[in-house]
């Protein structure tokens, strides 16, 4: 069991543990995104593979005949939002047949018939829709004016407007776009200028459409628009598009406050090749840290070959870029994005936003009429594996459209392939999680004890997937009331205790330093940190019932005299009835008291009665902590003894004996190699290493994990 301590360094695991953002909860949200970016960079394009939690139904055919188009708009699918009166449960798709807009409704019983949205004799094509301010929005391009305009029509439940022509004038307009929320919507278009060309909008107020509005602002060509809304709590706008003012194609983003005007372009690319086609998703994220996020997804063919890449923006971040599909030489086009926000709650942001998920697709062109619609999942930006959807043949284009629910959400993806040498249009709806719940499982109960030893074990879980929470801040803060009616070790931060994180397993260990019971007031267990929704757990109680900081033979007596009833003070594990589960507890720390020691120290060691050196305690530490296969202790003593080393578990129970060793004056070090008595390994967890001397007893906490 002794070894010196350059042995033990060559043994033991001295990885480094992993960089951790710590910074407060406004700051959440970069923090993440810069630690995923890094991830990101680290990752290897993996082999195809199914997302976890994504389902698809089987493709089913929407529509033959159908126009093949060159682009993500020329196919587009929306689901009826919560907040309509009217279509709950339907998807809604329009595509161009012939030389017409068409619009089909997908119930949870099946497709409806379609229903031809044009009747002019000109070319109608590029037809996209939306929700927004109470009506769906369909948009598209036709010439009957001699040159390219943007139409639309609205629907309201049960009938049609009379299309409307949004941009008649003297130059051509194609090309458009459409997003909206709850009380408002925004079409974008693309505007032929003297030699190059513009992005124009303009604005569904609930009424009528607005002015057209000026968006890109250079005199270059700008084209490809693409556009996502985030009205209903930021009323924000994104519009993307390809712009040759700097010689290459690139990509530029500007957003705008509905009914506020416009913020300052903003540079999305500058990198080697031409950049096109540019898709974009914008949701909101983090509670009340709401950050303006954006994900556009488009192509580039830098490395000699078009793939589709990335681009994550945020407001406290910045801009992000990074390829998505494998560099393989295989061509990969046509990029669509979508993405909703999780229905969540967070165990210090009840009600609040969670997280967003993005997902996005592209065509692989592996010959001139085949393809597949590989899919990937994203997380703040983070590439999730990829899968595909369908390895269709033919004119493969494809788009993807969200809609937010809980506990799934939806999607639902179009894509034009060859079927009978016929061009037609296929839709697949999908299914994944849609919320996260961050909550504590089972409800704490608050224990303190003189050394706390045991100490509360809290777990915290997202309810919706049933998977632990790791690495999260978890604390304690006790109310005023609750506070006074407590004995506190010295040593013992109070009333509210330093946030531990937890483990892989979701769990965190709450060592509780102090005695007494009490029924009043509240502890208020929080993650993150202490903003003013956390869980309130009612009182809290001790083996040292009475209060005095030591555990002794009345507190003993009188959890004995309450076996079987159900007593506050006396049901320490909290399971409803006192119980030997109980009694063991008290057993277990007879004689544990508060320490003396000034207050500002982290652990205090306990000395027993006696005077001189023998009785001082040692410094011990623990050379790796967590650790994973082996604790070392460290242990110098100011002169020579016989240290007993033992290794106890939270509640208190004798895991591992490791017997009584002669130690010498100076460092020594003494190994647990993580085993129990029986020699099994141990779980993941905290125990603690207790090491005797001749009047001394020293604790040390070790985070085993495996």
């Amino acid at each position: 069991m002794l070894a010196t301590l350059e042995e033990i360094a060559m043994r033991t695991d001295s990885r480094p543990d992993a960089s951790r953002c710590t910074f407060p909860a406004r700051r959440i949200l970069a923090c993440s995104m810069l630690s995923l970016a890094v991830a990101a960079l680290l990752l290897a394009p993996a082999a195809v593979a199914q997302i976890s939690g994504l389902e698809w139904s089987e493709p089913e055919i929407v529509d033959q005949d159908v126009t093949d188009v060159p682009s993500a708009s020329g196919a587009s699918a929306a689901h009826a939002p919560a907040w309509l009166p009217w279509g709950q449960g339907e998807w809604h798709v329009v595509y161009a047949k012939g030389d017409h807009v068409y619009h089909r409704v997908r119930t949870a019983t099946g497709w409806l018939a379609a229903e031809r949205l044009t009747s002019d004799g000109a070319i109608a094509r590029d037809p996209h829709l939306a929700f927004g301010g109470g009506y769906l929005h369909v948009v598209w391009e036709d010439a009957r004016t001699g040159h390219p305009e943007v139409r639309t029509r609205r629907w309201n439940g049960s009938s049609w407007s009379a299309d409307e022509c949004l941009t008649c004038d003297a130059t051509a307009s194609s090309q458009p776009v459409t997003a909206g929320g709850y009380s408002r919507a925004i079409v974008v278009w693309q505007e032929s200028t003297g030699g190059g060309g513009a992005i124009r909008g303009c604005e569904w107020n609930g009424s009528y459409w607005g002015t057209t509005q000026a968006i890109s602002q250079s005199p270059a060509a700008a084209a490809q628009p693409t556009v996502a809304a985030e009205l209903d709590m930021t009323g924000k706008y994104f519009v993307a598009w390809t712009d040759t003012r700097h010689g290459a194609p690139e990509i530029y983003m500007r957003s705008g406050r509905a009914g506020y005007g416009w913020e300052s372009e903003l540079r999305l690319t500058n990198l080697a090749g031409n950049c096109r086609r540019p898709s974009i998703q914008s949701e909101i994220c983090c509670g009340d840290a709401i950050s303006d996020q954006a994900l556009v997804l488009f192509e580039c063919d830098g490395s000699g070959t078009v793939e589709t890449y990335e681009a994550c923006y945020d407001s406290y971040q910045g801009i992000y870029v990074q390829p998505l599909s494998p560099e393989d030489g295989v061509p990969s086009v046509a990029p669509s994005a979508c993405g909703f926000t999780l229905a969540g709650e967070s165990c210090a942001l009840m009600g609040g936003g969670a997280m967003s998920h993005y997902f996005g697709c592209w065509t692989d062109s592996l010959g001139p009429h085949t393809g597949s619609h590989p899919v990937r999942a994203f997380q703040m930006c983070y590439p999730r594996p990829e899968s595909d959807l369908i390895p269709a043949t033919g004119y493969a284009k494809a788009t993807l459209a969200c809609v937010e629910g809980d506990p799934l959400a939806g999607l639902m993806a179009l894509w034009v392939e060859d079927r009978a040498g016929a061009p037609t249009l296929l839709a697949q709806r999908g299914s994944t999680l849609g919320c996260y719940r961050e909550e504590f499982e089972p409800e704490p109960v608050i224990l303190i004890a003189p050394e706390g030893i045991p100490a509360d074990s809290v777990r915290l879980v997202d309810t919706c997937s049933g998977n632990p929470v790791a690495h999260q801040w978890v604390g304690l803060t006790f109310s005023a009331d609750l506070d006074t009616a407590l004995t506190w070790d010295p040593v013992q931060p109070h009333p509210e205790l330093p946030a531990v994180e937890t483990g892989h397993d979701g769990s965190a260990i709450l060592a509780i330093r102090g005695g007494g019971c009490s029924q009043t007031g509240w502890v208020y267990v929080w993650c993150v940190q202490p903003f003013e929704y956390p869980i309130a757990v009612p009182g809290a109680k001790s083996p040292d019932v009475d209060g005095d900081c030591i555990v002794g033979g009345d507190d003993f007596t009188y959890v004995e005299s309450m076996l079987g009833t159900n007593d506050f003070c006396a049901d320490l594990n909290g399971s409803g009835i006192v119980d030997a589960a109980d009694l063991a507890i008290v057993r277990s720390t007879l004689g544990d008291h508060c320490s003396d020691l000034p207050s500002g120290v982290d652990e205090p060691d306990r000395p027993a009665s006696g005077r001189g050196e023998e009785r001082t305690p040692p410094v011990v530490t623990l050379l790796a902590n967590p650790c994973h296969g082996a604790a070392v202790v460290r242990c110098e003593l100011r002169a020579a003894a016989r240290v007993g080393m033992r290794v106890i578990d939270p509640a208190g129970s004798l895991v591992r004996d490791l017997g009584v060793h002669d130690l010498p004056a100076g460092p020594s070090a003494l190994v647990w190699d993580t085993r129990d008595a029986g020699g099994r390994r141990v779980a993941s967890g905290v125990y603690f290493v207790a090491l005797r001397g001749p009047r001394w007893e020293v604790r040390r906490s070790v985070l085993v994990l495996r």
